[in-house]
């Protein structure tokens, strides 16, 4: 059977307390677009963000808590739908929100929202077991918004494709940080650190497929800006500036709204991004320059979709809309247009969702 034609797994985390199922193991049906849970696993407090290493087995979840933030490793069975802990280790900083996993599978970068202590390096081992701190780093500053940006907060990290160098959103300070990891050591070189728009507090961001382009969705900003990529250094010059509310210019924002995910199309033909408080994905096609142009904004059929996933290969979005504790399964139509198709999966406070295509 081909890897594209079985039915993915998908990967869901919670804020949902240590006692309870945190992390849920679901199947998706190629066919019709439900889901079923085939696995779970409690003992992880807000696993907020997860990394999947599908060739070995391994599953890394943040535990997003606030004084004593942890990273734990996981061994899951697709087939008895089975997550066992191998172990975990402390973040040395508080909030962890993101990580990435690698290429080689011998290194896993976590970012940490609070205290500056932006982002851990991690050896691990062959069978998933995560080792002490290899290198972290810090980041200082603070941005214009006296709340939200009092001082840095690292939100992700992002390794440019076909190389070892990392972006860090910080929406702290309006930055992303370019760093080159050696692989040898686990040491993070700084770059460069690229200025995004005053008060937008960057959060997320995405990779064009084929062109130097990078995407960046802006939390407090409500906006997604779009820059060319020198891939060697990381350094970002930005092209485009566009509000992800319909109807917005891109130089008014509405301080209510906070944005979260954002991601391309496989055919790097669409871009998706997520608005929390209008409840919307916002949509965009992409010229052949990489440029945009918003086609529309979609209800989530929920509350607050703070994450989203495409799954490889399919038709399907799966958005977790967190204040209506509900994963709900789109249809992406030929227009780029995703609606509803009648399948949701009951969970409380879903943050996180992600898909892989195979066993």
């Amino acid at each position: 059977m081909s890897e594209l034609t079985q039915d993915p797994l998908v990967f869901v985390g919670s804020y949902a307390s240590a006692e309870w199922d945190s992390i849920h193991l679901l199947r998706l049906d190629r066919g019709n677009g439900s889901l079923i849970r085939i696995g779970k696993a409690s003992g992880i407090a807000n696993p907020t963000f997860q990394a999947i290493d599908a060739a070995r087995g391994l599953l890394f979840a943040v535990s997003e808590t606030e004084s004593d933030g942890t990273v734990v490793s996981y061994r899951y069975d697709g087939a008895s739908g089975t997550i066992r802990e191998i172990n975990r280790q402390p973040t040395n900083g508080g909030l962890p929100c993101h990580l990435q996993l690698h290429p080689s599978g011998k290194w896993l970068l976590v970012v940490n929202y609070l205290n500056g202590r932006a982002v851990s390096v991690y050896p691990l081992d062959a069978d998933g077991t995560i080792g002490t701190p290899a290198y972290q780093v810090n980041h200082a500053g603070a941005g214009t918004h006296p709340i939200r940006q009092d001082g840095p907060h690292p939100h992700s990290i992002f390794r440019i494709p076909g190389t070892d160098n990392y972006l860090v959103p910080d929406l702290g300070t309006d930055l992303v940080y370019s760093y080159g990891l050696d692989t040898m050591t686990g040491k993070l070189n700084v770059l460069a650190e690229n200025l995004m728009f005053t008060g937008g507090g960057p959060r997320h961001l995405a990779f064009h497929p084929r062109l130097p382009i990078v995407y960046v969705i802006h939390e407090m900003g409500a906006a997604v800006t779009v820059h060319h990529l020198e891939t060697r250094t990381g350094k970002l010059s930005e092209v485009q500036r566009l509000s992800t509310l319909q109807g917005h210019r891109a130089d008014t924002y509405p301080s209510s709204e906070i944005c979260a995910e954002i991601l391309v199309s496989e055919s790097g033909t669409y871009l998706y991004g997520s608005n929390r408080q209008a409840d919307t994905i916002a949509v965009f096609k992409i010229a052949s320059d990489g440029s945009l142009e918003m086609i529309g904004n979609v209800h989530s059929a929920g509350r607050k979709p703070r994450s989203f996933t495409l799954v490889k290969g399919s038709r399907y979005l799966l958005v977790a809309n967190q204040d209506s504790d509900r994963i709900v399964v789109f249809e992406i139509g030929n227009d780029g247009i995703p609606y509803p198709n009648g399948h949701c999966y009951e969970v409380t406070r879903p943050a996180f969702i992600g898909a892989i295509v195979g066993p």
